[in-house]
C-alpha cells in the first residue's frame, strides 16, 4: 500500500507517530522528536545611534536628536558584505531635449548601490527605419565622468505616437568620495546620462523624448 493512499488525521499527539516513505523505505519517527521551526519576527531597533552587533536582518529607525525618522535601515547583504542599507528609491531625470547631458550629485555620507535603470519614450513623429535614441547612465567626477558608462537603454524605428519602456539591471556598489581635489583622480560623486542617436532624421531629434532615471538604495558607510 502507498502511503499517499492512507486516510489523514488532523490532530497528533506527542506519542503519535509520523510515518516517512522515501523510495522503497518506510520507517517512522515520534512527533515529540521532530523539530519544527517558527518564523523569525525580524528585529527591530529605534534609536539615534546604529546598534550594536546588528544582526542579518535587523531593522534600525534611524532618529534625529528631536526623535524624528530619518531613515529606515535593514541590515543585509550587499556584495556579499553585511552592511545598513536604505529602502529602494528611485530618482526620475527631468524631462529635457535630447542633446542635453544631466547630472546627479550622490550624498557622498554614504555610498550607493545602483539597482536598475530604466527609460520611457515617447514621440508624435515617426522615427527613421534605422533610427536609434537613447540614453547612457555614468558614474564618476567632473573630470572623469564620460569614460565610466556603466548601463544604456535604447529604442529604435517606433512608429508615430508610440510610446515604450526600457529598463535594464545594474547591481552595482559606487564607493563615493567627497568632491575635493578631483584633478585629476577618479573619486565618484556624481550620477549623470548622455543622450546618443543615430539614424537618417528628417525633423529635429529634440521632438523625441526619452525621459529616463534609476533606481538605487543608500548604504552606511
Amino acid at each position: 500500500m502507498d502511503i499517499k493512499d492512507l486516510p489523514e488525521i488532523s490532530a497528533l499527539e506527542d506519542e503519535d507517530y509520523f510515518v516517512i516513505q522515501s523510495g522503497d523505505l518506510t520507517g517512522k519517527i515520534l512527533k515529540s522528536n521532530l523539530e519544527f521551526s517558527t518564523p523569525v519576527t525580524p528585529q527591530i531597533i529605534t534609536s539615534i545611534n546604529p546598534p550594536e552587533n546588528p544582526q542579518l536582518g535587523m531593522i534600525w529607525n534611524e532618529l534625529d536628536v528631536d526623535n524624528n525618522l530619518i531613515q529606515q535601515w535593514n541590515y543585509s547583504y550587499c556584495n556579499n558584505i553585511l552592511k545598513w542599507m536604505s529602502q529602494v528609491f528611485d530618482f526620475l531625470f527631468s524631462e529635457t531635449s535630447m542633446s542635453q547631458t544631466q547630472v546627479y550629485p550622490m550624498n557622498t555620507d554614504f555610498d550607493y548601490y545602483i539597482k536598475s535603470f530604466y527609460g520611457f519614450y515617447y514621440s508624435s513623429n515617426a522615427m527613421p527605419s534605422n533610427g536609434i535614441l537613447g540614453k547612457r547612465l555614468h558614474i564618476g567626477n567632473k573630470a572623469n565622468f564620460v569614460n565610466n558608462y556603466v548601463a544604456g537603454i535604447g529604442f529604435s524605428a517606433k512608429a508615430a505616437q508610440i510610446s515604450d519602456y526600457q529598463k535594464q539591471n545594474v547591481n552595482l556598489l559606487v564607493i563615493t568620495e567627497k568632491p575635493i581635489n578631483e584633478l585629476p583622480n577618479n573619486k565618484k560623486n556624481i550620477i549623470g546620462t548622455f543622450p546618443f542617436s543615430s539614424g537618417s532624421y528628417t525633423v529635429s531629434i529634440n521632438t523625441y523624448t526619452v525621459n529616463c532615471g534609476f533606481s538605487y538604495q543608500l548604504v552606511r558607510k
